[in-house]
């Protein structure tokens, strides 16, 4: 979806396209003076608390250098609609036209001037011109609101009336549309075959996933494969997730905390941002340069499951380097910390947070050379829902009835019974991935890799 501002030069108006990215500490408008931006910060910050829409937040690029007041009412609607979750989910393109006043009131031309020939032009399906007399133009719908939180209320009614409408394809070519991740979730990767399998493990069974590695492995490219594996959401998980998020969802809902974010950022909002993840994935790049509040923030939240009294039953994903220097793992480089620094720098994740990760996974450089260049993928995605139906029907009784098991294989792994519980849980799905109901010692035995990494040895390759 794409929102213009209208834009009036000279006799002759255009339509400038606001692009928005997500930013949740932070509010700029790349290529205009500082001057420029706080002042429209400032008036943006008295306009969202009138609405109860938090502080303002996100990073702001017009496709043309013009000064951001002359197009202010569209710059404030699009983060508006990309805060709630509405930008990427719709195919209308939207032009808008007028200004806002401090007490909340727009203001036009009073006239439409050229603006529905501009909107025609870029393919809008509706015109939002602020104070504007109405006019019937057709194939287009005009609407001239008189207040900021009209304007609002009347974009969100237009999309979530016209949800899915967009260019007609014919059927044949409609695939042409889709993301090849769709199709195939591990398309463009080479190899990688063990981090293939936690990846569907962890989709599977809702399993808590850490990759670690030397940089250049694919840990973040993997975890960002993730949203393709995950089963789509049953009808009761989908309509509580909508009422969360307040908005119609399309895809499995994934958040992404970065390093810059405190605990507070973690919980501001009302629904809380760790809330938007519920029912999905909250990823977690770089998870030992993370604030350390924050990791304690997430441990509380992984147990509770809820915060401010909304869900968060979310699917952690996260990634980080074997060692302070990154090397370790790496076949030709040289790896230049001590055990007590390796030890140092996993005990920023820390023992209680790692031991809530089912599957705790190494990701080597491999060569390419002798990489298998012919994974099967065909019928992966069934598979994995399969398999989460399996998994959905078992409760902790089932796993533990498998402790037995556990205890005639494993060897000198000290696990606390919520480990315990989480390498039966894993042992369960491996076997069901061999399409078996009964788990066998080498699925306990393969469960336990997962899980045999500890602070006490922190040298993670064989032997």
């Amino acid at each position: 979806m794409n929102i213009f501002g209208y834009y009036q030069n000279g006799f002759q108006g255009e339509a400038i396209r606001i692009l928005v990215s997500p930013c949740h500490t932070s509010f700029d408008i790349l290529g205009q003076g500082s001057l420029q931006t706080r002042q429209f910060k400032e008036k943006l910050g008295i306009l969202l608390k009138q609405m109860d829409q938090g502080k303002p937040s996100g990073i702001i690029q017009l496709e043309k250098k013009v000064p951001p007041q002359e197009i202010e009412l569209a710059i404030i609607l699009s983060l508006l609609l990309q805060r709630n979750h509405l930008l990427s989910n719709y195919e209308t393109d939207l032009l808008v036209m007028g200004k806002v006043n401090l007490d909340g009131t727009l203001t036009g031309e009073g006239s439409l001037l050229d603006a529905p020939g501009v909107a025609k032009t870029k393919g809008c399906s509706l015109l939002i011109a602020a104070g504007a007399r109405h006019s019937n133009i057709p194939s287009l719908a005009i609407e001239a609101p008189t207040t900021l939180a009209e304007a609002f209320a009347l974009a969100c009614r237009f999309l979530l009336r016209h949800q899915g409408m967009g260019p007609t394809l014919p059927q044949e070519n409609r695939s042409l549309m889709r993301s090849p991740y769709e199709v195939d979730p591990f398309w463009g990767i080479v190899g990688m075959e063990a981090t293939r399998k936690a990846m569907v493990l962890s989709a599977a069974g809702h399993l808590n996933i850490l990759l670690f590695g030397p940089p250049g492995g694919g840990k973040s490219m993997m975890l960002h494969r993730l949203p393709y594996l995950v089963p789509p959401l049953c009808e009761s998980e989908l309509r509580e997730t909508e009422r969360i998020a307040r908005t119609a969802i399309r895809k499995i809902p994934s958040i992404e905390i970065t390093p810059d974010m405190g605990e507070k950022d973690l919980i501001q909002g009302e629904p809380p941002l760790v809330s938007l993840a519920h029912n999905g994935i909250l990823t977690l790049d770089e998870i030992a340069y993370q604030k350390p509040n924050t990791l304690v923030s997430l441990r509380t939240l992984i147990d509770r499951r809820q915060c401010k009294g909304f869900p968060c039953n979310f699917l952690v994903a996260a990634a980080m380097n074997a060692c302070p220097c990154g090397n370790l793992g790496l076949s030709d480089g040289i790896c230049r910390c001590n055990e007590r620094q390796i030890a140092a720098f996993w005990n920023k994740v820390g023992s209680p947070l790692l031991d809530r990760f089912d599957l705790i996974v190494p990701v080597k450089n491999e060569n390419l050379m002798v990489s298998n260049l012919t994974s099967k993928t065909e019928g992966l995605q069934h598979t994995i829902a399969e398999v989460r139906k399996q998994h959905l029907g078992r409760d902790e009784e089932d796993y533990r009835k498998l402790l037995p098991l556990l205890n005639r294989c494993r060897h000198s792994e000290n696990l606390s019974l919520r480990s315990a519980i989480s390498v039966c849980r894993t042992a369960y799905l491996i076997a069901n991935l061999r399409g078996k109901d009964i788990v066998m010692k080498e699925d306990m035995y393969e469960s336990l890799l997962y899980k045999t990494y500890s602070l006490d040895n922190p040298y993670w390759y064989p032997r």
